[in-house]
């Protein structure tokens, strides 16, 4: 699968964006083994463009790359093992290894609910709000 994401930097206040507008061009490889397990391998590569309210911030050059594996359990459960490596072009190729999961439920053909947790294991490269450990739930409705 190749795709770009485009980050507008709209938010109101610093704490809720990276204080960019980005550019995420990313390509990621899916293999299914088996009908329980799908194998994925990704990379993206984001980039700043244009400018930025606060003088202070640091252009964005980083690469990530995101191996993973899903595991289909009975009943409509599933664990997704999400490991992330990046690499902070703008402070001199450091890196950060960040390792997250997810547990989730389909509820109905369209609606799932999930938990996710996890957080920065070795590394300080890129962004603050990556460098700590985070805990969420959600519901995904997804449109037919």
């Amino acid at each position: 699968m190749l795709g770009t994401n485009f980050i507008l930097d709209t938010a109101s206040n610093e704490v809720l964006g990276t204080g960019w507008n980005q550019i995420v061009p990313e390509t990621y490889l899916v293999w299914k083994p088996s009908s329980k397990w799908i194998i994925a391998m990704g990379y993206e590569y984001a980039a700043s463009f244009g400018d930025s309210d606060n003088s202070e911030l640091e252009n964005i050059s980083e690469s990530l790359f995101r191996p993973g594996a899903l595991y289909h359990m009975p009943l409509g459960f599933w664990l997704w093992l999400d490991p992330k490596i990046y690499v902070d072009h703008e402070q001199g190729g450091e890196t950060a290894f960040v390792l997250e999961g997810e547990f989730g439920k389909v509820v109905t053909a369209n609606v799932e609910v999930w938990l996710r947790g996890g957080g920065n294991l070795v590394g300080e490269a890129g962004r603050e709000e990556r460098l700590g450990w985070k805990a969420e739930a959600g519901i995904r409705y997804l449109f037919d």
